[in-house]
Parts: structure tokens; C-alpha cells; sequence
């Protein structure tokens, strides 16, 4: 990794605004696609994003949720920086960026099919995740081969 990647990875605050950065491109694909409130209504998939468009609180939820992401991801970035978990925070800050990007592009593709794969690889990689940060866990707590 060079020294500008490594400084980027190193710094939570740039990491904790992807997530926000994916979410403003996957609405802004949506809403600019669908071109209507209607079509969106129609076709989203998030059963969240309809009630919350259909009772007209779009922009508060959408600014709501760019914050909590912001804050969630920082926060948790933070509190692993210094610790061999922190690769696991930037990777599920990862995950979620890209889950909101695919999602974006979704309605460039217009295809249930995508829409489902797009699904079905993000949750692959969280469980990937997960059973990579358990197999990290039970390690450690195991302590080194042949102590009892």
C-alpha cells in the first residue's frame, strides 16, 4: 500500500464519509431516474423509503440518515483505531459504501435480478465478515497453540 492509501486508511473521518458519499449517489440515482415521487413510490425496494417518501419526510430522513452513517461509522472507526479490529470496521464501512453505490446503480439497470444479486452480496459479505471477526475472536481467546 503506498504511503497516500495507507494515510487514507489510517483516517477515520475520510473513511466514516463514504457511507454518506454512497447513500447522497444511491438517492440521487433514484430520485433523478425515476423522475417522480410516483415512480419511486412504485418501484423502491426499501419498504422504509416508501413510507417515509409517501408521507412526505423524505428530506429529514434522508438527512437524519446521512448523519447517523457519518457518526456511526466515525465513532466506530475510532474506537477500534489502535486495536487489529479496526480492519474489520473499514471493511464494513466498505460494505455499506458499496451496498448503497450497487443500489445506485440499480436503477440505472432497472433488473429485479440485479437488485437481488446487489442483496445478496452485501449480506455474503457481512457473514463473510462476521465469521472472519469470530474466527479472530475464538483465536485469541483460544491463546496460542499447545497452552492450556
Amino acid at each position: 500500500m503506498t504511503w497516500g492509501l495507507q494515510h487514507l486508511y489510517r483516517d477515520p473521518v475520510f473513511l466514516a464519509l463514504l457511507p454518506p458519499v454512497a447513500l447522497t449517489f444511491d438517492y440521487s440515482m433514484t430520485f433523478r431516474i425515476a423522475g417522480s415521487h410516483e415512480a419511486v413510490l412504485a418501484s423502491e425496494a426499501s419498504p422504509v423509503v416508501r413510507l417515509v417518501l409517501a408521507n412526505h419526510f423524505m428530506v429529514a430522513y434522508f438527512l437524519a440518515l446521512l448523519s447517523l452513517y457519518f457518526l456511526a461509522s466515525l465513532a466506530t472507526l475510532r474506537l477500534l483505531r489502535g486495536t487489529r479490529y479496526y480492519q474489520f470496521g473499514v471493511v464494513c464501512v466498505f460494505i455499506v459504501s458499496t451496498a448503497h453505490g450497487l443500489g445506485g446503480l440499480s436503477w440505472v439497470a432497472r433488473s429485479a435480478s440485479f437488485s437481488v444479486a446487489t442483496s445478496l452480496l452485501v449480506t455474503f459479505l457481512f457473514l463473510l465478515t462476521a465469521l472472519w471477526i469470530g474466527r479472530r475472536l475464538i483465536a485469541e481467546w483460544q491463546g496460542p497453540a499447545g497452552v492450556s
